[in-house]
């Protein structure tokens, strides 16, 4: 037999109950089919308390779980990139490239000091320069010391979150002497002002401007020239810098061969009068600057050697002559011809080494002809005999022309002196190569004593000499 259960409440029934004992059901109008209907319905009833998640409920709970994942690594990478070691590795590579803007990254304490990408170009200069204090910087920071002043600071924050740091630049001033009233002062090419006046020096104050590589200049105007001096890099830091830049001036003359043209620099800045002489007052000199003089000899334009102003006038030198290459110098031109003149070449072929071509030199053998005449004029008790050299000219080639005087003192038999002076033009003179190859000879031979003429003779007798 089947056994029925009560489809409403579940309780045992009999198989000819009308109602329900225990719920007053009525059991005829109530279709089941017993007890395999009651588990299946009981079964239905359990499934129902254990229905699955929701999608939405899904969908919930994963976005928060990604939320979370999110901001923690927000955090973490936050902390890591923003770390106070790793801002100073980015502000590092801006600092030490001057084509990059750092003003994003820099901070100075000063009112009066503007943070610009071009205010800060100097700083970067210096440290592109100097990449082993660039590298003493690095550690100082991380250490949370200072370097030169400059120090790391919290400037704000990034995202809300994250410090954000900054490098805070103490400004630099700096103070320019020089030595010429209303001298105006020039910083990285911009006029910032004049000088004034203490106790007759000459200065100005000028900053704030980034620490690091600055150009300074000064200008004036002196005896109606605009002069300069030359453009100073000088790296300054704090407020203690001095840039002595006096406009150096001096008065010189240069002598040398009349009518030559002196260059300066190359410049043509004048020429030597008849006698071989120009004078420059209170001009600027400064440690390149260089002469030569110039002329123009049988068509050819010569220059002679360079010669530094400066130097010449800082060791002591107030008068300059500029040598011409390969031209003999006055004062061996003189000792040359002295010995070519002298009594002793009378009587010795030794000096036919002073001749190019020595013995064969026709003037060689016409000086000694006319030594040895001076020997044997009866009347000649003694002689002297005495060289002076008026000019040098080049002659191209390394040649010179020499302009030279020779004074003969005749002492007579008749108690009379005899005084001639013959005047030499076109004595030509070369350096000798076996000289200068060898080390043999003389430095410089004669190729021709020139041309002579008589400019002077007296005659002084025993009475003239007792008057």
């Amino acid at each position: 037999m089947v056994q029925k259960f009560c489809p409403k409440c579940g309780a045992k029934c009999q198989e000819n109950e009308k109602f329900c004992h225990k719920c007053g059901c009525n059991l005829k109008e109530q279709q089941f089919s017993g007890e395999t209907n009651y588990q299946a319905q009981h079964s239905n009833s359990k499934m129902k308390m254990k229905q699955p998640m929701s999608k939405k409920k899904k969908i919930g709970l994963i976005g928060l779980g990604i939320i979370v994942v999110i901001i923690i690594t927000f955090f973490a990478w936050g902390n890591h990139y923003y770390s106070a070691t790793n801002q100073i590795d980015r502000m590092i590579q801006l600092l030490s490239n001057p084509n990059k803007d750092a003003s994003e990254v820099v901070e100075t304490s000063d009112p009066n000091l503007k943070v610009t990408s071009k205010n800060i170009k100097p700083l970067q200069k210096y440290f592109s320069d100097n990449k082993d204090e660039l590298d003493t910087l690095v550690k100082k920071l991380r250490n949370g010391s200072d370097f030169h002043g400059i120090s790391l600071r919290q400037s704000g924050h990034y995202l809300c979150f994250f410090k954000k740091y900054k490098l805070d630049v103490p400004a630099a001033y700096d103070t320019v002497e020089t030595n010429h009233a209303d001298s105006e002062i020039y910083v990285d090419g911009k006029q910032v002002g004049k000088v004034s006046e203490s106790d007759d020096e000459y200065s100005k104050n000028v900053g704030p401007y980034f620490p690091g590589v600055h150009t300074f200049q000064v200008k004036a105007k002196i005896n109606n020239r605009n002069l300069q001096t030359d453009e100073v890099n000088s790296d300054i830091w704090g407020k203690d810098n001095k840039e002595q830049m006096p406009i150096d001036t001096a008065t010189f003359k240069i002598e040398g061969i009349p009518d030559a043209i002196v260059l300066f620099n190359g410049k043509n800045v004048g020429k030597l009068d008849n006698s071989g002489n120009i004078e420059f007052k209170e001009y600027p000199i400064t440690k390149d600057l260089e002469l030569q003089l110039q002329i123009k000899v049988h068509g050819k334009i010569l220059k002679s050697e360079k010669m530094n102003i400066f130097d010449q006038i800082d060791s002591g030198e107030k008068t300059l002559s500029p040598q011409f290459e390969g031209v003999i110098s006055q004062s061996d031109a003189q000792s040359l011809l002295s010995s070519a003149f002298s009594q002793y070449a009378a009587t010795s072929g030794e000096t036919a080494e002073l001749y190019k071509d020595q013995e064969s030199n026709s003037d060689f053998k016409e000086v000694q002809k006319m030594l040895e005449g001076f020997d044997k004029n009866d009347k000649n008790i003694s002689y002297t005999v005495d060289v002076t050299v008026k000019n040098v000219l080049p002659d191209g080639d390394g040649k010179s022309n020499v302009v030279y005087d020779i004074k003969y003192i005749f002492d007579r038999d008749d108690d009379s002196k005899l005084i001639q002076v013959m005047e030499y033009s076109d004595c030509i003179v070369e350096k000798n190569p076996d000289y200068e190859k060898n080390n043999k000879g003389q430095p410089y031979m004669i190729d021709s004593i020139g041309t002579g003429k008589m400019i002077k003779e007296d005659k002084i007798t025993s009475d003239d000499s007792d008057e």
